[in-house]
């Protein structure tokens, strides 16, 4: 899923940023970053983070990806934020 084109995802995924985001045991829609880590180099040169996160309501935790393979994309199990 390609992001807006002036989004800078490793800025706006901070820890403690709140986002919405679908939670599958509670349906609450408040997930919070609890870490971003360098996963990996993209041929485009630029880095691949791994953003893991909370559920505000239950403590569910899930991962995403952003720069998934190319600057400005996310893994497509992110909904929305």
């Amino acid at each position: 899923m390609k992001m807006m084109e002036n989004r800078n995802l490793v800025k706006v995924f901070t820890k403690g940023k709140i986002f919405k985001y679908h939670c599958q045991n509670c349906l609450s829609k408040k997930f919070v970053v609890t870490q971003k880590r360098k996963n990996s180099v993209n041929e485009d040169g630029s880095i691949c983070y791994a953003i893991s996160c909370k559920c505000k309501e239950c403590k569910a935790t899930d991962t995403f990806f952003i720069n998934f393979y190319e600057e400005g994309s996310i893994s497509e199990n992110l909904i929305s934020f």
